[in-house]
Protein backbone atom coordinates (compact mmCIF):
# COMPACT_ATOMS: atom_id res chain seq x y z
CA UNK A 1 0.00 0.00 0.00
CA UNK A 2 2.42 2.03 0.82
CA UNK A 3 4.07 1.98 -3.15
CA UNK A 4 0.57 1.88 -4.44
CA UNK A 5 1.09 5.80 -6.33
CA UNK A 6 -2.14 7.57 -5.45
CA UNK A 7 -1.61 6.84 -1.68
CA UNK A 8 0.68 8.82 0.40
CA UNK A 9 -1.44 8.81 3.75
CA UNK A 10 1.43 7.14 4.90
CA UNK A 11 5.25 8.56 4.86
CA UNK A 12 7.17 7.23 7.72
CA UNK A 13 8.76 4.28 7.37
CA UNK A 14 9.92 2.34 10.50
CA UNK A 15 12.14 -0.71 11.12
CA UNK A 16 15.11 -2.22 13.20
CA UNK A 17 18.51 -1.36 11.42
CA UNK A 18 19.00 -3.60 8.15
CA UNK A 19 15.39 -4.14 7.09
CA UNK A 20 14.97 -2.51 4.34
CA UNK A 21 13.93 1.24 5.34
CA UNK A 22 16.12 2.50 2.68
CA UNK A 23 15.27 0.39 0.06
CA UNK A 24 11.37 1.05 0.07
CA UNK A 25 12.20 4.68 0.47
CA UNK A 26 13.50 4.57 -2.71
CA UNK A 27 10.74 2.42 -4.42
CA UNK A 28 8.77 5.11 -3.61
CA UNK A 29 11.03 8.12 -4.68
CA UNK A 30 11.52 6.67 -8.40
CA UNK A 31 7.89 5.59 -8.46
CA UNK A 32 7.31 9.42 -8.06
CA UNK A 33 9.77 10.84 -10.60
CA UNK A 34 8.37 8.17 -13.28
CA UNK A 35 4.72 9.19 -13.12
CA UNK A 36 6.02 12.78 -12.87
CA UNK A 37 3.15 14.09 -10.12
CA UNK A 38 5.24 16.06 -8.82
CA UNK A 39 9.15 17.58 -8.19
CA UNK A 40 11.35 15.68 -5.96
CA UNK A 41 13.82 16.88 -3.47
CA UNK A 42 16.83 15.93 -3.52
CA UNK A 43 17.87 17.05 -6.80
CA UNK A 44 20.69 14.32 -8.40
CA UNK A 45 20.02 12.06 -5.75
CA UNK A 46 17.20 9.56 -4.47
CA UNK A 47 17.50 10.64 -1.26
CA UNK A 48 18.47 12.88 0.96
CA UNK A 49 20.89 11.86 3.42
CA UNK A 50 23.67 13.14 6.21
CA UNK A 51 27.20 12.28 6.17
CA UNK A 52 29.56 11.55 8.91
CA UNK A 53 28.50 12.41 12.82
CA UNK A 54 27.95 15.58 14.16
CA UNK A 55 29.70 16.82 17.38
CA UNK A 56 27.90 18.71 19.53
CA UNK A 57 29.19 21.00 22.52
CA UNK A 58 27.67 20.84 25.99
CA UNK A 59 25.34 24.10 24.95
CA UNK A 60 24.11 22.47 22.10
CA UNK A 61 23.73 19.00 23.86
CA UNK A 62 21.67 20.38 26.52
CA UNK A 63 19.34 22.47 23.97
CA UNK A 64 18.89 19.49 22.09
CA UNK A 65 18.34 16.44 24.80
CA UNK A 66 15.62 18.25 26.18
CA UNK A 67 12.50 17.44 23.60
CA UNK A 68 11.87 17.19 20.19
CA UNK A 69 10.60 20.80 20.00
CA UNK A 70 13.89 22.05 19.01
CA UNK A 71 14.07 19.46 16.11
CA UNK A 72 10.74 20.16 15.01
CA UNK A 73 11.57 23.79 14.42
CA UNK A 74 15.41 22.97 13.20
CA UNK A 75 13.24 20.64 10.61
CA UNK A 76 10.92 23.24 9.73
CA UNK A 77 13.46 25.65 9.01
CA UNK A 78 15.06 23.41 6.91
CA UNK A 79 12.47 21.86 4.91
CA UNK A 80 10.97 25.57 4.20
CA UNK A 81 14.45 26.61 3.17
CA UNK A 82 15.05 23.86 0.33
CA UNK A 83 11.29 24.15 -0.35
CA UNK A 84 11.61 27.79 -1.38
CA UNK A 85 14.67 27.81 -2.92
CA UNK A 86 13.11 24.74 -4.97
CA UNK A 87 10.26 26.71 -5.92
CA UNK A 88 11.94 30.23 -6.48
CA UNK A 89 10.34 32.14 -4.07
CA UNK A 90 12.91 32.47 -1.25
CA UNK A 91 14.12 35.46 -2.61
CA UNK A 92 13.00 39.28 -0.82
CA UNK A 93 12.76 37.89 3.02
CA UNK A 94 13.25 40.07 5.53
CA UNK A 95 14.73 37.88 8.36
CA UNK A 96 17.63 37.77 10.83
CA UNK A 97 21.37 37.84 9.39
CA UNK A 98 22.13 34.10 10.14
CA UNK A 99 18.92 32.44 8.12
CA UNK A 100 19.35 35.57 5.14
CA UNK A 101 23.00 34.09 4.68
CA UNK A 102 21.77 30.24 4.35
CA UNK A 103 19.55 31.91 1.94
CA UNK A 104 21.70 33.65 -0.01
CA UNK A 105 24.29 30.72 0.44
CA UNK A 106 23.65 28.60 -3.44
CA UNK A 107 25.59 25.68 -2.63
CA UNK A 108 22.75 24.78 -0.34
CA UNK A 109 20.10 22.93 -1.74
CA UNK A 110 18.82 20.12 -0.07
CA UNK A 111 16.99 20.04 3.22
CA UNK A 112 20.03 18.00 4.34
CA UNK A 113 22.44 20.66 3.33
CA UNK A 114 20.85 23.53 5.38
CA UNK A 115 19.25 21.25 8.19
CA UNK A 116 23.85 20.52 8.71
CA UNK A 117 23.92 24.28 8.64
CA UNK A 118 21.82 25.01 11.02
CA UNK A 119 22.88 22.31 13.60
CA UNK A 120 25.91 24.69 13.88
CA UNK A 121 24.06 27.53 15.19
CA UNK A 122 23.90 28.59 18.93
CA UNK A 123 20.22 28.03 20.75
CA UNK A 124 19.42 32.32 20.62
CA UNK A 125 20.20 31.78 17.18
CA UNK A 126 18.36 28.90 16.18
CA UNK A 127 15.01 30.38 18.40
CA UNK A 128 15.27 33.27 16.20
CA UNK A 129 15.46 31.20 13.41
CA UNK A 130 12.67 29.29 14.49
CA UNK A 131 10.52 32.84 14.83
CA UNK A 132 11.46 33.72 11.62
CA UNK A 133 10.45 30.47 10.39
CA UNK A 134 6.90 30.95 11.29
CA UNK A 135 6.53 34.42 10.55
CA UNK A 136 8.13 34.47 6.81
CA UNK A 137 8.93 30.97 5.65
CA UNK A 138 5.77 29.03 6.83
CA UNK A 139 3.44 31.78 5.19
CA UNK A 140 5.51 31.17 1.86
CA UNK A 141 5.33 27.53 2.30
CA UNK A 142 1.27 27.82 2.68
CA UNK A 143 1.20 29.10 -0.69
CA UNK A 144 3.28 26.74 -2.79
CA UNK A 145 1.25 25.50 -5.51
CA UNK A 146 3.41 22.77 -7.37
CA UNK A 147 3.68 19.87 -5.92
CA UNK A 148 7.15 18.35 -3.91
CA UNK A 149 8.05 15.09 -2.40
CA UNK A 150 10.86 15.27 -0.13
CA UNK A 151 12.55 11.97 0.50
CA UNK A 152 15.09 11.91 3.96
CA UNK A 153 16.88 8.83 5.29
CA UNK A 154 20.20 8.06 7.29
CA UNK A 155 19.50 10.94 10.27
CA UNK A 156 19.39 7.62 12.59
CA UNK A 157 23.02 6.82 10.99
CA UNK A 158 24.08 10.78 11.49
CA UNK A 159 23.91 10.93 15.08
CA UNK A 160 24.51 7.12 15.93
CA UNK A 161 27.31 7.43 18.54
CA UNK A 162 24.97 8.98 20.56
CA UNK A 163 23.37 6.05 21.44
CA UNK A 164 26.50 3.32 20.74
CA UNK A 165 28.38 1.94 23.67
CA UNK A 166 29.43 4.94 25.92
CA UNK A 167 33.16 5.28 27.50
CA UNK A 168 34.71 7.54 24.62
CA UNK A 169 36.13 10.31 25.43
CA UNK A 170 33.87 13.98 25.12
CA UNK A 171 37.26 15.41 23.34
CA UNK A 172 37.00 13.03 20.54
CA UNK A 173 33.30 12.51 20.50
CA UNK A 174 31.51 15.92 22.05
CA UNK A 175 29.25 15.70 24.16
CA UNK A 176 26.55 12.64 24.11
CA UNK A 177 23.06 11.77 25.21
CA UNK A 178 20.68 9.30 23.84
CA UNK A 179 17.64 11.89 23.63
CA UNK A 180 19.39 13.23 20.55
CA UNK A 181 19.16 10.27 18.51
CA UNK A 182 16.01 9.59 19.23
CA UNK A 183 14.38 13.53 19.19
CA UNK A 184 16.55 14.02 15.81
CA UNK A 185 13.58 11.45 14.41
CA UNK A 186 10.72 12.16 16.19
CA UNK A 187 10.89 16.10 15.27
CA UNK A 188 11.06 14.63 12.00
CA UNK A 189 7.95 12.53 12.05
CA UNK A 190 6.14 15.42 13.42
CA UNK A 191 6.95 18.45 10.93
CA UNK A 192 6.48 15.43 8.35
CA UNK A 193 2.81 15.20 9.51
CA UNK A 194 2.29 18.84 10.10
CA UNK A 195 3.40 19.72 6.52
CA UNK A 196 0.41 17.72 5.16
CA UNK A 197 -2.15 20.16 6.98
CA UNK A 198 0.08 23.04 6.57
CA UNK A 199 0.12 22.62 2.75
CA UNK A 200 -1.55 19.47 0.90
CA UNK A 201 1.14 19.59 -2.19
CA UNK A 202 4.03 19.19 0.40
CA UNK A 203 5.13 15.45 1.29
CA UNK A 204 8.14 14.70 3.24
CA UNK A 205 8.72 10.53 2.92
CA UNK A 206 11.17 9.93 5.80
CA UNK A 207 12.58 6.46 6.88
CA UNK A 208 13.32 6.16 11.20
CA UNK A 209 14.31 3.52 13.29
CA UNK A 210 11.52 1.69 15.58
CA UNK A 211 13.59 2.29 18.37
CA UNK A 212 12.90 5.89 17.98
CA UNK A 213 9.11 5.53 16.81
CA UNK A 214 8.53 3.61 19.82
CA UNK A 215 8.93 6.73 22.51
CA UNK A 216 6.64 8.37 20.67
CA UNK A 217 3.27 7.22 23.29
CA UNK A 218 5.70 8.83 25.53
CA UNK A 219 5.78 12.50 24.29
CA UNK A 220 2.83 13.50 22.56
CA UNK A 221 -0.94 12.72 22.26
CA UNK A 222 -0.56 12.74 18.74
CA UNK A 223 0.77 9.67 18.57
CA UNK A 224 -2.29 7.77 17.10
CA UNK A 225 -2.23 9.95 14.21
CA UNK A 226 1.72 9.28 13.57
CA UNK A 227 0.97 5.65 14.11
CA UNK A 228 -1.16 5.58 11.23
CA UNK A 229 0.84 7.53 8.45
CA UNK A 230 3.73 5.06 9.27
CA UNK A 231 4.90 1.67 7.76
CA UNK A 232 6.06 -0.70 10.13
CA UNK A 233 8.20 -3.43 7.80
CA UNK A 234 7.87 -6.37 9.28
CA UNK A 235 8.99 -10.20 8.26
CA UNK A 236 6.68 -12.98 9.21
CA UNK A 237 9.01 -16.53 9.93
CA UNK A 238 8.48 -17.51 6.74
CA UNK A 239 9.76 -14.48 5.08
CA UNK A 240 13.00 -14.27 7.19
CA UNK A 241 13.73 -17.61 6.31
CA UNK A 242 13.43 -17.26 2.56
CA UNK A 243 15.79 -14.59 3.22
CA UNK A 244 18.25 -16.76 5.00
CA UNK A 245 17.74 -19.54 2.57
CA UNK A 246 18.49 -16.68 -0.46
CA UNK A 247 21.37 -15.81 1.39
CA UNK A 248 23.09 -19.27 1.86
CA UNK A 249 22.26 -19.97 -2.22
CA UNK A 250 24.51 -17.31 -3.02
CA UNK A 251 27.34 -18.27 -1.50
CA UNK A 252 29.78 -20.49 -3.38
CA UNK A 253 29.62 -24.67 -3.07
CA UNK A 254 32.95 -24.62 -0.85
CA UNK A 255 31.81 -22.35 1.97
Amino acid sequence: SFLTPDRDDKFIVIATKGFGKTLLLKAKRILYQRDGRAGCLPVGNLLDKPIGDKIFGREAIAFFAASPLPWSKLWLTAIALATLKHVGEADGLTVNPRLTGLIDDQRLQGVIDHFVRLLDLTPSELQRCATDTDGHLVPRLRAVKAPLAIFIDGVDEYFNKHVEALGVSPSVTGELSPNVWHFAQLGLVEVAYQLRRLNHHLKVFAAVRKEAYARLPQRTAMSQQYRGSAVDIVYSPESLREIFVNNIRLLKADR
